[in-house]
């Protein structure tokens, strides 16, 4: 049948309409997305509300996608397994990681299980507001240990810190400044390309292992001049290395690592040519899992707040490739 002009006009018609509902739609599907990201306050309730459910030993408490990955030390578990079924008080000590642009969150408390404190480290992955990873690393009393309950009283302020825009680098240049850290204990063993900061202090587990003004000996080194001992030579391996929470407004960075250490090392040579012995633990095959967050302060590493916890010699993490 022949096109009339009225036909053409209302096929035109129709296409218009068509190509505004599309471009309506397309609108509305941005902006639904968008509406489902967490920003900074919807990250730190992520982390709220998951260890207020934990606590509770009630998942449902917390929003959870139907697929979540969950892993305590390494081990792929459930939501009811674990720390779920024992944490008994939250933590007050709460020191934050806050990725927008990767939508992730870290964390770094002291947790009651039963009636004993344990040191804890946790990092989700969001999703749509729903949590789809989540990685804890709970380090328990042990025979030989070091960890410090008193230092868990509250964040230092120098960690939470905002830093003002010229303090700030790039998501890659933090990085950057992390990865070259574990590079100078595990290749270097050496200071030489850490950009530390003069002041930078080192706490694991609570206690402070670097820069120590009441320490001894190492502990009272500062930290590239531990580096530069080369004591480092006991460590055989830093692998897995992951960074997968970066907060560049707090210029802080939330790492994940193995130290392997395969016993076989008995002494390592300090640069002025003294012969230092390597002692137990380090004479037999140990790994220990690290979460360590770093403060980033213009391109320098000012502070680090590490969790160590003893596992299985190479044991991998539940989220390596």
């Amino acid at each position: 049948m022949p096109t009339t002009s009225k036909n053409r006009f209302g096929f035109l018609r129709l296409s218009l309409i068509a190509a505004l509902f599309m471009l309506i739609n397309g609108v509305g599907s941005t902006a639904r997305a968008e509406d489902m990201s967490c920003d900074r306050a919807c990250l730190q309730g992520m982390v709220d509300k998951y260890l207020a459910a934990m606590v509770a030993h009630d998942p449902s408490k917390a929003p959870f996608a139907d697929n979540v990955k969950f892993t305590e030390n390494g081990q792929i578990l459930t939501l009811h397994d674990a720390l779920w079924a024992t944490a008994s008080e939250d933590s007050k000590y709460r020191l934050y990681v806050l990725d927008t642009e990767n939508q992730s969150a870290g964390f770094l408390g002291l947790l009651m299980e039963h009636e004993t404190p344990v040191i804890y480290t946790l990092r989700l992955k969001v999703v749509d507001q729903k949590i789809t990873e989540a990685e804890q690393i709970v380090s328990r009393p042990r025979a030989g240990g070091f960890a410090n309950v008193k230092g868990f009283d509250k964040p230092l302020p120098i960690l939470m810190e905002k830093l003002k825009p010229a303090e700030q680098v790039s998501r890659e240049e933090m990085m950057e400044a992390a990865n070259h850290y574990f590079t100078g204990l595990d290749t270097e063993n050496s200071g030489a390309n850490v950009p530390f900061d003069p002041n930078c202090q080192r706490r694991e587990n609570g206690t402070i292992t670097a820069n120590n003004p009441d320490g001894k000996g190492m502990a009272k080194m500062g930290c590239k001049a531990q580096f530069d001992t080369g004591f480092s030579a006991l460590v055989s391996d830093v692998r897995d290395r992951r960074f997968p929470v970066i907060d560049t407004e707090t210029g802080l960075i939330f790492s994940e690592v193995f130290f392997d250490h395969n016993g076989q090392t008995k002494e390592y040579t300090q640069p002025d040519g003294t012969v230092v012995p390597i002692n137990a633990p380090f004479t037999h095959p140990l790994t220990f899992e690290i979460a360590e967050i770093f403060k980033i302060k213009s391109g320098k590493i000012r502070q680090i707040e590490a969790l160590i916890n003893q596992v299985p010699y190479r044991m991998p993490s539940g989220w390596s490739n």
